[in-house]
């Protein structure tokens, strides 16, 4: 069984948010009544490269951040992130974590009147083995690689398929990149071998009309998130068979 590392909700759209204090307090409120959490204000500083004057500037984003670490939302530039880490023993369901952040996005695009024109969720899973001579054998089994590698361990390997569907949203199509990435790695200590896998299930980039609102989140959330419990399933009983 896999263990979830970290879940995302993200929209991507045309829009500049500055952290204004009288934003940063109004918006906190409206986010914590609504989610039923408490989040904190956390500015969020990133650079900037001016490429006529050749210049860095340092640009200041709004943020958020549980009092645990836990939940975080960065509101950047041109995207808008809700992120689950796992910072305890604890596991947050997935129906949880994006019932809850829906909400709270909800609340940040209807607070600034904002649209999208992609939206994506991201899962990040872990499962580990009881030995790197059995992640190797996964790798083995799961990886076509050249000849010369029949007869060598795996010191790494990789795989990642993108397919791509179509749902309905908002009374229309939209085709939707449905991307798994597989990889073999190590936890911090070097001593356990781990199966990382992601999964990423966006819109597709080729339609830049600013077309989706709060209104689509549920939808669009509903439809990847039950791709994304069957991909989940799938890739653990392709590990799993291999353990």
């Amino acid at each position: 069984m896999s263990v979830t590392l970290n879940y995302q909700l993200s929209i991507f759209g045309k829009f500049t948010i500055a952290p204004l204090p009288d934003v940063i307090t109004a918006l906190m409120n409206k986010i914590n009544t609504e989610t039923q959490e408490t989040f904190l204000p956390n500015i969020i500083n990133s650079q900037q490269i001016e490429i006529p004057s050749k210049k860095i500037t340092t640009v200041a984003n709004l943020g958020f951040v549980t009092q645990d670490q836990q939940y975080s939302i960065a509101i950047l530039n041109d995207r808008i992130d809700i992120n689950y880490n796992k910072v305890n023993d604890s596991d947050v369901d997935i129906e949880m974590f994006y019932a809850f952040s829906v909400k709270a996005l909800v609340v940040i695009m209807d607070y600034f009147g904002i649209a999208s024109n992609r939206l994506a969720i991201n899962i990040q899973r872990i499962c580990e083995f009881d030995s790197f001579e059995k992640l190797q054998l996964c790798g083995k089994n799961l990886v076509a690689s050249a000849a010369y590698y029949n007869d060598k361990e795996f010191a790494e390997w990789s795989t990642r398929i993108n397919s791509k569907v179509n749902i309905n949203l908002d009374e229309h199509q939209e085709m939707l990149n449905v991307i798994t990435d597989i990889s073999s790695g190590q936890d911090i200590t070097g001593q356990k071998a781990v199966c990382l896998f992601h999964i990423d299930i966006n819109t597709a980039p080729q339609n830049q009309s600013m077309r989706f609102r709060k209104d689509s989140l549920p939808s669009f959330v509903q439809n990847a998130k039950d791709i994304a419990i069957r991909l989940i399933g799938d890739v653990e009983r392709l590990i799993m068979d291999d353990k």
